[in-house]
């Protein structure tokens, strides 16, 4: 895949020797952990979930079951985060830990309203790769959403997807294009301002 980009060659080698280290250390440290019933790279697609006529699937990178509930990971490169609301963290950080925890929401609805993975989830957690480099575990951040920000999330999805269908593409400009902005862009959405 990393050939099929467009890199120029020293990009190229960069990225490739980084990748047969982190994913070597990956192996290495982390290959006991995983079992012949896990699933990967779970498609979501044939599970028919309809969401206010919104067709809805994904990928779960990783699926085990174990006493009757769910453990989903997803495996995520990059710089790692061990909590969701760091001290002093960038802006550009602060967005990207919101869209993390809203995947990790959306994996619990997707789970929740699928015909074939009806099982209590016990666990979501993101799992950092790289971080494996520096330590003999990767960085692992976990969160279980409740009920309601899986309600919150089903009424977002369908307010987005009424602005596709309908061509009705809100004017952003009054919002700032940081987490506070995107969060009240979010609120506007849900509580129907752009209808």
């Amino acid at each position: 895949i990393l050939s099929r980009g467009r890199l120029q060659s020293s990009d190229y080698k960069k990225n490739y020797n980084r990748g047969v280290t982190v994913l070597t250390e990956y192996y290495n440290k982390r290959a006991i952990f995983f079992q012949m019933e896990d699933q990967v790279e779970v498609n979501m697609k044939k599970e028919g979930i309809s969401l206010g006529g919104a067709l809805l699937s994904g990928k779960l990178d990783f699926v085990r079951e174990e006493n009757g509930e769910y453990q989903i990971i997803d495996f995520k490169t990059g710089k790692a985060s061990a909590e969701w609301n760091p001290k002093g963290a960038q802006e550009y950080d602060k967005l990207k830990l919101h869209r993390y925890k809203q995947q990790l929401v959306f994996y619990k609805l997707l789970l929740g309203e699928s015909v074939n993975y009806q099982k209590p989830v016990s666990n979501l957690s993101l799992e950092f790769v790289d971080s494996i480099v520096d330590g003999d575990l990767p960085v692992s951040l976990s969160f279980i959403p409740s009920d309601q920000e899986v309600k919150y999330l089903k009424k977002l999805t369908k307010a987005v997807y009424n602005c596709i269908v309908n061509l009705n593409f809100p004017d952003v400009s009054e919002y700032s294009d940081k987490l506070d902005g995107v969060l009240a862009f979010e609120q506007d959405l849900v509580d129907g301002k752009f209808r």
